[in-house]
């Protein structure tokens, strides 16, 4: 029965909606291994597909990438076909979207993608030999589910020459120059790795690798292209050679070399699996170095999300996050937590006087005297301009005073390069349980109103939102 479009759909891990967030759409990748993502409506029809090459180029251009949605980066008009095409008829599309991935639809409605595994859904039903498949299932499983390109030539090497009981099975790689080439891994001794090998004696796999197409030779010794090497061949006892360049991103990352003695040649179903498994092989190298670039650029992309770009500490983005999440275990287990909002007395003088660049180099000195300042379990935040942001878990109010005042006693000795002129701030203390603090953003409001009481108050001072002392719930209190 001839195969349709839809006898070889692959559900995708994933799928996302247009409005979903790029950096879910990244963890996506991430966390699931994919190529690529379709973009489907809320009644599953196809608005676009995104690509894990689209991602990489976003996140390394676009300084709002977080702001951007799925919508925004999509290809919208992906390879899209009918489930009940058949497979003659969509041969070129086919071959087109193993880089992007072919969408399949059932009744206008998206039902699942055409992906990698495609090629050896195809492999099996045109495969003499029930043993040839279970052995390349076997094989392609391990290969995709490698960790590392080592694992994968590890694997290659090992069980390829096992099976096709050759005399040597390896892989190979080659510099760019095709001058010098190691042996990556190799059947006969799997701890062999590293190991250089003279071209001039192998011009089958500088052939390969110039060429990025499989040399195949039947009797090597009387091969026009191993004539150079046909004295040593002959003393080595070699019949028949294969070599299947291994190609990732239009780049030979490497080759597979087999063969096999005087006695034994390759057959033709043999080569044709010893070809497949090469393809699997430089496709799981693909999915590692994927997931690899996508994790770096992602931890990339989450530090500099983060991170103040001129003082290095945490961000407002940064402590919207550790804000609810300690907030959220103090609730839950009955601990006290306060935070100290403060900003620099006067700061537009100083920008006025000294010049802006001068005022940039305030904060720095200031963020590296807090940095070194506070301690190990508190988070200090630049939260806007001249005012910091200090959160102290497990911290009652009193605790947070003693910490205010000690850094501000501190401060006196600071020298921001300014002269005889000293920095003074204004600090404002909070904490929870306090009456009327019932969710995050009320802590930070109270350490607000407590700040600028002490600016009306003079500045240079700590003030404290609380009722000690005799004040109302609402009163701040400065000391």
């Amino acid at each position: 029965m001839a195969l349709k479009a839809k006898d070889l759909v692959t559900a995708p891990v994933s799928t996302v909606r247009p409005d979903t967030p790029l950096p879910e759409v990244v963890r996506a990748f991430t966390q699931d291994a994919v190529e690529c993502i379709p973009v489907l409506t809320q009644t599953r029809e196809i608005a676009g597909l995104i690509t894990e090459r689209q991602i990489l180029k976003i996140i390394t251009s676009n300084g709002n990438f977080h702001l951007m949605t799925a919508g925004e980066a999509m290809i919208r008009k992906p390879l899209i076909v009918d489930g009940e095409v058949l497979l003659s008829e969509i041969q070129n599309a086919l071959v087109i979207g193993f880089r992007t991935g072919i969408l399949v639809t059932e009744n206008g409605k998206f039902s699942g993608m055409i992906g990698k595994s495609a090629l050896l859904k195809l492999f099996c039903t045109d495969t003499d030999g029930s043993d040839a498949v279970a052995f390349v299932v076997d094989t392609t499983r391990a290969l995709l589910s490698s960790k590392s390109r080592r694992q994968v030539l590890k694997i290659l090497a090992e069980k390829i020459g096992k099976y096709f009981n050759a005399k040597r099975c390896s892989v190979i790689s080659v510099d760019e120059r095709g001058e010098r080439a190691l042996v990556l891994s190799t059947s006969e001794d799997p701890s062999l790795t590293n190991l250089p090998i003279d071209l001039n004696k192998h011009p089958e796999i500088k052939e390969a690798y110039v060429t990025g197409m499989p040399v195949v030779l039947k009797n090597a010794v009387d091969s026009p292209l191993l004539k150079p090497a046909r004295q040593w061949l002959k003393k080595i006892d070699i019949k028949d050679i294969i070599v299947f360049p291994i190609v990732s991103r239009d780049k030979v990352v490497g080759t597979l070399h087999l063969r096999t003695q005087t006695k034994r040649s390759f057959t033709d179903q043999e080569i044709k699996v010893a070809e497949m498994l090469a393809s699997i092989a430089a496709e799981a190298i693909r999915t590692i170095s994927r997931e690899e670039n996508m994790e770096t650029l992602y931890k990339d992309y989450e530090h500099k999300a983060i991170i103040d770009d001129l003082t290095g500490l945490y961000n407002r983005r940064f402590l919207t996050k550790r804000l609810k999440e300690e907030f959220g275990l103090a609730r839950r287990h009955g601990m006290p937590l306060a935070c100290i909002l403060f900003d620099i007395d006067y700061f537009k003088d100083i920008n006025d006087k000294f010049g802006h660049e001068k005022g940039d180099y305030v904060l720095k000195i200031l963020a590296d005297f807090l940095r070194t300042t506070i301690r190990v379990s508190d988070v200090i935040v630049r939260y806007g301009g001249e005012e910091f942001l200090l959160l102290l878990p497990v911290t009652d109010e009193e605790g947070a005073l003693r910490e205010a005042e000690r850094i501000q006693r501190a401060l006196a000795d600071l020298d921001c390069g300014l002269g005889s002129k000293k920095i003074t701030v204004s600090m404002g203390v909070a904490a929870f349980p306090f009456a009327g603090v019932t969710k995050p953003e009320d802590l930070i409001k109270n350490a607000d109103s407590a700040m600028y009481e002490g600016k009306r108050s003079g500045r240079n001072c700590t003030v404290v939102y609380s009722s000690i002392g005799g004040f109302n719930d609402d009163t701040p209190r400065m000391v």
